[in-house]
């Protein structure tokens, strides 16, 4: 890790803010795709859900009880009663199944999107616009060499550089130089004398 903050460069704030701009525009071109397919999915699963919510709700209208006894019946007039709160249940927990499973859809796609390889030549021309601190900054963010540098390296790359990481990786070479001076000897006490 030191050798990839081996030298940070000085960094002006309103280059390191046009180079956090040119990330996030950068990976949100990248990932644009992703988006729609994932907005996509949720316009067609709600409308899917309601076109069944109103045929459940519309079949609920139509059913009687009176196979379980005559209308007038304590159980069936019971029932007669609360049967459109008993439709609007079953669409309430078919929204709730829908949406849990919308929102572990919509994750799982982000997951997938954040873990999609920057294309080479992308990368090329980008790092060739961003300063030597927001690189340093990249190269910090990218610590697992064994899979290629993704969109979601760069969406933090971005948010690092933004959040102070050129600093925070300045403040380490001086600490780590600071911690190089040799440890004097410890003191060993007088032995005790019985």
């Amino acid at each position: 890790m030191t050798d990839v903050i081996a030298a940070v460069p000085e960094a002006q704030p309103e280059r390191v803010r046009a180079d956090c701009r040119l990330m996030r525009r950068t990976a949100a071109r990248l990932g644009m795709p992703y988006l729609l397919r994932r907005v996509a999915l949720v316009v067609i699963v709600v409308a899917v859900y309601v076109v069944v919510a109103n045929l459940i709700l519309s079949y609920g209208r139509t059913v009687t009880y009176s196979a379980l006894g005559t209308p007038d019946a304590a159980a069936v007039s019971f029932l007669t009663r609360i049967n459109p709160y008993l439709w609007w249940g079953l669409v309430a927990i078919l929204g709730l199944i829908v949406f849990f499973w919308l929102k572990a859809a919509w994750s799982d796609a982000v997951v997938q999107e954040r873990a999609v390889p920057v294309p080479g030549e992308t990368l090329h021309a980008l790092t060739n616009q961003l300063c030597p601190s927001t690189l340093c900054v990249m190269r910090w963010v990218w610590s697992d060499r064994s899979d290629p540098f993704s969109i979601g390296d760069l969406r933090r790359s971005a948010a690092e550089a933004r959040g102070g990481r050129i600093d925070k990786m300045r403040l380490v070479l001086d600490q780590e130089a600071a911690l190089r001076h040799p440890v004097p000897a410890p003191m060993t006490p007088p032995p005790l004398v019985v």
